[in-house]
């Protein structure tokens, strides 16, 4: 429920950490929850407007707006307060449409905000040096209706992550033997294993877990369960 660029501990090219689970909760807990979770610039729109029944998809939020940031070197939506954050979002992904998520409109009733009246800027446009395949990455972690956001499995099997061609597709349990391709999208190795552990199973062993990450001499920190740490 914290996901931040500040608790990404990277080491080189192919090994990425997640840090900090001050915030956590396990997979198993029920809401409610707290509305006060995670680093304002990366909070989810529905965690923004005070949603108590928010689930996992509040971190692969996080990861796309830390994903933009990895090609800009700046903040996505960088808000002074909950409401300018509010803003900062709605400035580039445009108003939520209420048909698309209403459990949004409903939220900002209960707190009697009106979402503020933007068209879509393109994320091809304010991140020109992405890929396409990156872009949709994005744009999919970034729905407003977290059901349509994708899982961290489902975001491992999209074309951004497939590398050497349609047979060699690197998942969250495999790791291909393509490390010059790796090596050349120098952003690709933060996205991926920050996904990959989010989805690593908790029975998984630490030997076969550092085979999995490459690094056979790394002490390497498991998320709980099988996906991403949910609200806590």
């Amino acid at each position: 429920r914290d996901m931040k660029p500040e608790n990404l501990l990277c080491m080189g090219t192919e090994l990425v950490k997640i840090a900090d689970f001050g915030l956590a909760r396990e997979i198993r807990s029920r809401p409610p929850y707290t509305d006060y979770v995670s680093t304002r610039w990366y909070r989810a729109p529905e965690v923004l407007l005070h949603s108590t029944a928010y689930s996992a998809p509040i971190d692969l939020w996080a990861v796309g707006c830390i994903m933009a940031e990895l090609y800009t070197f700046r903040p996505l939506f960088p808000g002074n307060s909950e409401i300018d954050q509010i803003f900062k979002i709605c400035a580039i992904l445009g108003t939520p449409d209420k048909r698309d998520w209403p459990e949004g409109y409903t939220l900002a009733s209960n707190m009697n905000f009106k979402f503020p009246q933007f068209r879509r800027v393109p994320l091809s446009t304010l991140i020109p040096h992405a890929t396409g395949d990156a872009i949709n990455l994005m744009e999919s972690m970034l729905a407003y209706n977290p059901s349509k956001r994708p899982t961290a499995q489902q975001s491992l099997r999209q074309p951004y992550f497939q590398v050497g061609g349609p047979n060699m597709r690197v998942t969250s349990l495999k790791r291909e033997a393509a490390s010059e391709h790796i090596n050349a999208r120098s952003i690709y190795p933060t996205i991926k294993n920050t996904l990959t552990l989010n989805v690593l199973p908790q029975s998984l062993n630490q030997h076969d877990y550092e085979v999995l990450l490459g690094n056979p001499a790394a002490n390497s920190v498991l998320a709980p369960n099988n996906s991403v740490l949910a609200p806590n």
